[in-house]
């Protein structure tokens, strides 16, 4: 598969994963924190590199992709390329935390980054 369109794969399922734990949220008590700020926003956030967190964040992701509709991912990323998946989160997270900066496609094209 062309790398370019894993990437966008990812970059749709990373969108359909974070659009449903956010309607997680809004289902279950308002008084929580929001997923991108608890443990599960951490995990994606934190010691991106280590191998024993990138295991738990691939089984936290399995955990919820079963319920997603229209979701690409199979059990594995598209092209299998975890790291690219791991990133799309990690900017839907942090557009999530901080909404007035760019959307991360607007970053990567100023940089001159081809998606």
């Amino acid at each position: 598969m062309d790398a370019a369109l894993a990437s966008s794969i990812n970059r749709r399922d990373a969108r359909l994963i974070a659009e449903h734990l956010d309607a997680l949220d809004t289902r279950l008590s308002s008084d929580r924190k929001p997923w991108y700020l608890g443990p599960m926003g951490r995990a994606f956030i934190e010691d991106e590199n280590c191998a024993s967190a990138n295991s738990y964040r691939a089984w936290l992701i399995g955990k919820h992709a079963w319920r997603i509709p229209d979701l690409y991912f199979d059990g594995a990323p598209a092209d299998a390329d975890w790291d690219d998946l791991f990133a799309h989160l990690r900017a839907e997270i942090l557009a999530r935390r901080a909404p007035q900066t760019p959307h991360a496609k607007v970053a990567e094209t100023r940089l001159g980054v081809v998606v």
